[in-house]
């Protein structure tokens, strides 16, 4: 993959956009071939997140019907706080845990020097979207019927989403790289998943999390993709300026870290596979 230019990031960009049809064909063929010998084949991609995204709701919302007092002191379903956060969690979680197998699992193409190897992780983005896209729908429906005040923050979701791309894509090309030299890390990061979970305001807010938590919380760069989002369902307002900043910086960020990464170990990555 040719990224040695003055402008990687413009050129990585541009070399996706080129191959969007080879992209396109990859992740339907990833998709068969997991879904291979299924009865609902490749739905089962959009069927898993959105029976989730259900089962979530329904449990919290007709079984165990609560409301929760949100850090402004305001109060809401509960259900609809819980998927404010689980589903871009979910969705990031998905590219970190599959990304350190994107060229491992590949590799007579990655040694193909004309194939643009930057695809492959690439396409672990692409297919956690389609979590994204149910548990998104899912959780707009909720907030129609639970907070419709909020409708005016449902126009920034493209935003939100473009922001998540931009830092799940750096995330993917970084840790597709790691994941050459050290094979069990999708294995690790899978165990520190749920951790991490925890360590985000996803079941809590920030000021109801034990002390021990705060600090740590604060530093999780996950933290302020969930504020963002809860801005977006719960709250109904910029309630957290310096969380859409941080999240801003994130994404930013993240994008020309990865393609530095994978530029600058491309011949190691040859070698090692």
């Amino acid at each position: 993959m040719d990224v040695a230019s003055r402008r990687p990031t413009w050129q990585f960009l541009g070399s996706v956009a080129r191959n969007r049809r080879t992209l396109y064909v990859m992740t339907r063929f990833w998709l068969a071939e997991k879904h291979s010998g299924t009865l609902m084949g490749t739905w089962w991609a959009l069927i898993q997140p959105t029976f989730f995204a259900l089962f979530y709701l329904a449990i919290f919302t007709l079984v165990f019907p609560s409301r929760f007092q949100t850090a402004g002191g305001a109060t809401t379903q509960y259900s609809l706080y819980l998927l404010a956060g689980l589903i871009p969690w979910f969705t990031f979680q998905s590219v970190l845990t599959t990304s350190p197998l994107a060229l491992t699992g590949n590799p007579s193409l990655v040694r193909n020097a004309s194939f643009p190897i930057e695809l492959f992780p690439v396409r672990t983005v692409v297919i956690a979207l389609f979590t994204w896209g149910s548990g998104t729908v899912i959780t707009l429906a909720a907030a129609i019927v639970i907070n419709p005040e909020s409708w005016r923050m449902w126009f920034t979701l493209p935003l939100l989403l473009g922001l998540q791309v931009l830092a799940m894509t750096g995330w993917a090309l970084a840790l597709s790289v790691i994941g050459v030299f050290v094979r069990d890390l999708s294995q690790v990061i899978a165990l520190l998943a749920m951790p991490v979970l925890f360590l985000m305001p996803v079941f809590y807010t920030i000021e109801s999390a034990p002390a021990i938590f705060k600090g740590v919380m604060l530093l999780n760069p996950w933290t302020y993709m969930v504020l963002c989002y809860q801005d977006v369902y719960v709250y109904g307002a910029f309630t957290q300026p310096l969380a859409w900043l941080v999240f801003t910086l994130f994404a930013a960020v993240s994008v020309p870290l990865g393609i530095r990464i994978l530029r600058r170990s491309s011949t190691l990555v040859v070698s090692a596979l």
